[in-house]
């Protein structure tokens, strides 16, 4: 007869939903788009005992106008034409790095960031690809969506 193994730690309970949590910031559409975020966020939120911080961040959302009654989604449909799932997913990515919880694929260091705002507006003031964006500033902290370079959904952030 074999025994199953007790529950698991509050540890390793953090550690699935964390890395769950930044597989479906990458890949929100493959998980369920903006309602599997949320319900990772708040699970995350109340096993760190985040419950209040999460709630200010959902507060703050709201008032910068980017999150309403259908949530960053509604925000997004407000001025765009189509869904934007990886714009939904880079917001909550950002909410996510301010509670620790995202695994960026590469972080900038400060002189790599100082270039980055010294270049970036008069940069900007041309249409870019995303292989222009690579080859100036080299590749994404996180990558969101597909990665096929040919495709809209390929958007780093």
């Amino acid at each position: 007869m074999t025994t199953l193994p007790g529950p698991r730690s509050a540890a390793e309970i953090r550690t699935y939903l964390k890395d769950h949590l930044n597989q479906a910031l990458r890949r929100p559409g493959m998980f369920g788009g903006e309602t599997a975020l949320r319900l990772l966020f708040d699970h995350l939120a109340y096993a760190e005992h985040q419950e209040t911080e999460w709630a200010q961040a959902l507060q703050s959302l709201k008032v910068r106008g980017a999150f309403n009654s259908l949530g960053v989604t509604g925000a997004f449909a407000a001025v765009l034409p189509r869904p934007c799932d990886d714009g939904v997913a880079s917001i909550y990515a950002e909410l996510a790095h301010d509670a620790g919880w995202l695994q960026a694929d590469r972080t900038l260091t400060e002189e790599d960031h100082a270039s980055l705002r010294r270049k970036l507006t008069t940069w900007a003031a041309h249409d870019r690809t995303l292989t222009d964006v690579q080859e100036e500033f080299g590749p994404p902290s996180i990558l969101l969506g597909g990665t096929n370079p040919a495709s809209a959904r390929h958007s780093p952030t």
